[in-house]
Parts: structure tokens; sequence; C-alpha cells
């Protein structure tokens, strides 16, 4: 079964990730464009410009000595080429997302953090939330000031989706719900 499906910013194609790998197919024809061969693949989604994929791993199948557990991969969305493995987290990554200007990636991951990926930089990775909750799904505001997460807290196992400041990291909003919440997103007018 797929796991996740993203539709491409031009309109034109959309990508599904499920245990094998990641698909690109064609909107209108219905071809497969790319099929990218890789592991247990939770997340995908196209980067603003539709040139590149994202993907986040929760475990590995592979037999080679190359660690891809809890890795965030982007690939060529033309050639299905790897372009990119970012190592970091140290538990399943359940979700990463580009940023508005497609440098940056938003990730979340089991290990209850939340880090940001500078693709324009070598030491690219920072922890900007620990978390004493569970963490399944992150935003970045079209502004680059805020983040949301969907959560659950470990103690009481109430839902919420919290709200930090990006560049301090200081939580500035946490709205409870009865109910599972398993994704955010947010408002590309803000």
């Amino acid at each position: 079964y797929y796991h996740s499906i993203d539709i491409c910013p031009k309109g034109d194609k959309y990508l599904v990730s499920s245990e094998k790998g990641i698909k690109v197919w064609d909107i209108e024809k219905g071809d497969l464009l790319v099929e990218i061969k890789t592991d247990h693949t939770e997340n995908v989604s196209f980067s603003p410009s539709g040139n590149r994929i994202l993907s986040s791993s929760i475990w590995s199948y592979s037999t080679s000595s190359e660690n891809t557990y809890n890795t965030i991969k982007t690939w060529n969305a033309i050639s299905g080429e790897e372009l990119q493995t970012l190592h970091g987290h140290k538990d399943h990554v359940w979700s990463a997302s580009f940023s508005p200007d497609g440098n940056q990636i938003l990730s979340v991951s089991k290990d209850m953090t939340v880090r940001i990926w500078n693709l324009n930089q070598d030491d690219n990775s920072k922890v900007l939330v620990k978390s004493n909750a569970r963490l399944f799904n992150a935003g970045i505001d079209p502004l680059n000031d805020l983040i949301a997460a969907s959560c659950q807290d470990r103690m009481s196992q109430k839902e919420s989706v919290r709200v930090w400041d990006l560049r301090s990291g200081i939580e500035t909003v946490n709205l409870e719900q009865d109910n599972c919440i398993g994704c955010v997103a947010i408002n590309p007018n803000g």
C-alpha cells in the first residue's frame, strides 16, 4: 500500500511512496515517469520548483553497508538520481518537507526532535525542538517564522498542534484536541 502522495506544484505529475520505493506518475496520461527503488519510504514531497523529491525513511531492508535507517533523501524528480542523504535523527523520520523557498528541509522524528536542514551548507542540521511529546508531522509557514507540528503528549496521551518560533525554538501555541491529529498543513498565504 502507499504511505504518502504529493502533487507537483506545476500540476503535471504526482508521486507516491511505499515499502518498495517511490513512483512518479503523469497526471493526464497516467504513465509511470520515474521509479526509484529504495527502502521503506514513509513520506514524500516535491520541492516548490518541482525539480526535486524529498523522502523520509523509517527502516531499511538493505543489505548494503550504508546506513539508510532514519534518513532523509533528496532525488532528481526527472531522472530519479539520488542527490543527497541526510543523517542525524536517532529514530524513525516520520515526515520531512521543504521550506517555501526550497533551501531548507524540516523533519520530524520518533526521537521527539524537529530538525531544520540547510541544503546550502555543509554543517546543515540543527535541532529546533526537543519535545516531551511524540511528534508526527510538521510544516513551516511561508514567511519562515513559525513551525507547526502534530503531537501526542506522552503522559496524558492528549493530541495537540504545537507551534514554535523558528528562530528561537520557543513554543508559542499548544492547541489540545480530543481527536487524533495525523498531520498539519499551513496555508501558503500565511
